[in-house]
């Protein structure tokens, strides 16, 4: 989780660190328009489509997100199984989390965080914690925190590199 104001790096951290991870990556920027149960599902399902390590025959193909996804347990087991069927380490970062304000989109997360299988990884990006079971998933382990103490430039990283740069 990586959880700081505007405008400290989030965003060019996560980019910067996933050029050098081999791990295949799903990258979803979330907006208000995402805040619904259906709306989180359908974005995240939409990125899954896209990724080489989601098999054509895989369900995440197929799946459409019901009214209530949180209320179709069948819909539920359906990512989840398409979710262990990845083969491959996958990460999906999932950027802008503080727009998920809708109890039913926050479920659907906390639905994804707890049914992964342990070749998925999900790092959150946002500008305040999203609400999930931090203390439960920290733990178990499953929790690393980038806040914006560790975001922040001393003066002598600040001086560095700033000297890269030709000013005129």
């Amino acid at each position: 989780m990586v959880s700081a104001p505007a405008g400290w790096g989030k965003t060019a951290l996560l980019a910067d660190w996933l050029r050098t991870d081999p791990v295949h990556t799903v990258w979803v920027s979330l907006s208000s328009t995402d805040d619904s149960a259906r709306g989180f599902w359908a974005i995240l399902l939409g990125a899954l489509r896209g990724c080489p390590l989601v098999a054509v025959g895989d369900a995440l193909h197929d799946l459409v997100p019901p009214d209530d996804p949180a209320g179709d347990p069948d819909f539920l087991a359906a990512v989840a199984d398409g979710l262990h069927a990845v083969a491959e380490p996958l990460t999906i970062v999932l950027d802008n989390t503080q727009d998920l304000t809708d109890p039913a989109a926050v479920d659907g997360l906390r639905s994804l965080l707890r049914d992964r299988p342990p070749q998925v990884r999900v790092v959150l990006a946002g500008r305040r914690d999203p609400p999930i079971p931090r203390g439960r998933l920290r733990a178990a382990g499953n929790l690393v925190e980038v806040r914006a103490d560790q975001l922040r430039f001393c003066v002598d990283e600040a001086a560095a590199m700033l000297a890269g740069y030709a000013f005129g």
